[in-house]
This record gives C-alpha cells, structure tokens and sequence, in this order.
C-alpha cells in the first residue's frame, strides 16, 4: 500500500472513529490517517500538506462546507488526491465514487484495494 495519508472526513466523531478502526484492520497504519470534523478543517489539512495525502473519504452531508464541495475544491487544486463520497442517501452525482452508509468492512477493502 501507499505510504501516503488517508483523511477522512465526517461531522459525527464515532463515524470517524469507526470508519479509522475499519482502515486499520485492512492494514493502513494509524499513523498514516488523519482526521477532519467537516469540509473547511478537511481543505486546510490538505492545503498544509496535500503531496502527503492520496486519499479523501468524506461525509456528503455535513456543517459549513459539505463533502461534495470539499470533493469539487480538491479537484480544482489537488487533482491527483482521490475522493470518497459516504452518505446514507442514495449517491448524489453519476460518475463519483460512492459508498453507502452503512458499509461493511469489505466494501471498504475493496474500495482501498481500487484507490491504495
């Protein structure tokens, strides 16, 4: 796998939280993932260092700056980094890749298998 950083990005801390213990059962060091409350902490954490980061997994719905926005800027500026969308609801735009909430363990090993 790529040493480069994971950021998820989720406004519920146990979503994270979860999701985190998902990526390190599939073998992802915990020192290799970061964390973000919502869109605007997940853009600057990427801003700081984004050739460190390969990957965004991110809530869709979310407070001040929601995951399809956050998923737009990081294809404008950091086009090599690759999004995850992860919502409940049904997946908001053809063509992104998407995951539904909630996800087994195994379609997030696929998943990372794909963009790790």
């Amino acid at each position: 796998m790529s040493q480069r950083k994971i950021l998820v990005v989720d406004d519920y801390r146990l979503f994270r939280e979860v999701l985190v213990s998902f990526l390190e059962i599939n073998g992802v060091d915990k020192s290799r993932i970061e964390e973000a409350g919502d869109g605007n902490e997940a853009l600057e954490i990427i801003e700081k260092e984004a050739d460190n980061y390969s990957v965004v997994i991110t809530d869709v719905n979310m407070p001040r700056m929601d995951g399809l926005e956050l998923g737009k800027k990081i294809g404008e500026k950091f086009p090599e980094i690759k999004v995850i969308y992860a919502s409940a609801g049904v997946s908001p735009l053809p063509g992104i890749t998407f995951i539904h909430k909630p996800f087994s363990i195994y379609e997030l090993a696929e998943l990372m298998k794909e963009y790790l």
